[in-house]
């Protein structure tokens, strides 16, 4: 006990832990991922809950120190995520004894909680989601237990006719169609998120009839209406169709913000005298952690990048494609995921799981020595692959057609960055392609280079030590 204090009462309890554990003393976390840059907070995710390295069972969150008594003046926050709108999350806590609120009194006989985590999938359904999901998502603060479960996604202020709030602290993603809410001149929908978060936008149809830009829909990179965060003004008359007349997907208009809060103004001067002359806007929206789900870049649907510098020291990756943006999509899917490790890093990569891959004949996989190789007949745009990039577009491994998964893990580590290309040759909302999970490390090297050191005791993995 390294503690001064005047108090008469001290408690003790003892642990057999791995001295290389830093989660605290005998809480042996499962299924989680510690964020970093934070003092105690904690991501867990279904499918890395599913496929835990700890074996089966469900994920365990607990309170810092667990079983001892928590420090005082912090607040842990532990975010539980899932990857789709089908997933449902229950949580058990199997112990829970907290203190009065206020300052530490004794005597100290509390040790904070303990909980288990489940994920159950809903049965899947091929119909269009509705405009409003409930996208089961659970913050868990310990300063007051507070669960926001299934809370409305769009509230409507009594004061403003047709102002939406979008909340990214109750839905992660979803659809939106001003056609729903009884006409007004000025609609303004505003998304506002998490601190980390970014919004991304995807306009699907709109329609503005008058003339001489008397109807305009602006895009406003802020949650109030500035005129210098502008991002794009769309005036009438224009009319935008989700597929053309050959009923073939047109490309949609997307727009990121660059901030975790985004403004949408639809202004129209007169009421419609039937539906068939209505002016409206409809699209779909989603809401990126860039804390935990690397940064989005503009340049695509689903293109990010993890830096080594600020991005959690491990994780895990999956396929995108769920978020409702992407219900518009009818044709070929490329995504992107970057990792930049920092000075004195490298980056691992271990490909877990494969799911669903199309069987092509015109392409197979070769495992040896060298690594994974797609052998292929026609060109990999036409033929659903999942590829790991180097630097300078080395093709480091490549799986694809009827790949077995007796070949798995498959893991690459490089000093430079690594690519992540998930490929779908012909995606649609009712057959997304095939799924996939991998975990990530940014490992620090232990001899050369900087090293700081947050906890107070531990062991060092250094073999060598230079002056």
């Amino acid at each position: 006990i390294t503690e001064k204090t005047r108090r008469s009462q001290f408690l003790a309890y003892f642990s057999f832990t791995s001295i290389n554990n830093s989660d605290g003393l005998g809480y042996q976390p499962r299924g989680g991922m510690r964020l970093q840059n934070t003092d105690c907070d904690w991501l867990y995710q279904d499918f890395a809950c599913n496929k835990s390295e700890q074996g089966p069972g469900p994920c365990v969150l607990a309170s810092p120190s667990y079983p001892g008594v928590y420090p005082p003046h912090r607040q842990c926050k532990y975010h539980i995520t899932t990857s789709n709108e089908n997933i449902q999350v229950r949580i058990s806590f199997t112990a829970l004894l907290l203190p009065h609120s206020g300052a530490q009194k004794p005597p100290f006989d509390y040790n904070g909680f303990v909980a288990t985590l489940k994920f159950f999938e809903k049965p899947l359904t091929t119909e269009l989601p509705p405009t409003t999901v409930t996208h089961p998502t659970i913050k868990t603060t310990m300063s007051n237990l507070i669960l926001p479960l299934n809370e409305t996604i769009m509230s409507t202020p009594e004061t403003s006719g047709c102002d939406i709030l979008i909340s990214g602290n109750n839905t992660r993603s979803g659809h939106f169609d001003t056609r729903e809410h009884e006409w007004h001149p000025i609609c303004r929908l505003v998304f506002l998120g998490r601190t980390t978060d970014v919004v991304h936008v995807s306009f699907f149809n709109y329609r503005l009839r008058t003339a001489s830009c008397k109807s305009v829909i602006e895009i406003i990179d802020n949650n109030v209406e500035d005129k210098r965060s502008i991002i794009e003004r769309i005036c009438s008359p224009i009319v935008k169709q989700v597929r053309d007349q050959d009923s073939h997907s047109i490309e949609q208009k997307t727009f990121l913000s660059t901030g975790s809060a985004m403004m949408i103004t639809f202004k129209r001067p007169s009421a419609p005298l039937s539906t068939n002359e209505a002016e409206f806007l409809a699209g779909a929206y989603f809401f990126h952690d860039e804390q935990i789900s690397g940064t989005m870049q503009p340049n695509g649907q689903c293109n990010v990048k993890f830096n080594g510098l600020n991005s959690p020291l491990a994780g895990m990756i999956d396929n995108p494609g769920t978020q409702h943006s992407y219900w518009n999509i009818d044709g070929p899917l490329s995504c992107r995921q970057q990792f930049v490790p920092a000075a004195n890093q490298s980056i691992t990569i271990k490909v877990q799981s494969i799911e669903e891959m199309s069987k092509d004949p015109n392409c197979v996989t070769l495992c040896g020595d060298n690594g994974c190789r797609c052998v292929s007949s026609s060109p990999l745009k036409n033929i659903d692959h999942l590829m790991l990039l180097g630097d300078n577009n080395l093709n480091i491994a490549c799986l694809c057609g009827s790949f077995q998964s007796e070949g798995l893990p498959v893991s690459a580590r490089t000093w430079g960055s690594l690519t992540v290309i998930y490929s779908v040759a012909h995606y649609t909302w009712t057959k997304k392609g095939f799924g996939f999970s991998a975990s990530y490390a940014f490992n620090t090297d232990t001899i050369c280079g900087e090293h700081i050191y947050t906890i107070h005791s531990g062991e060092s993995a250094d073999d060598f030590f230079f002056f």
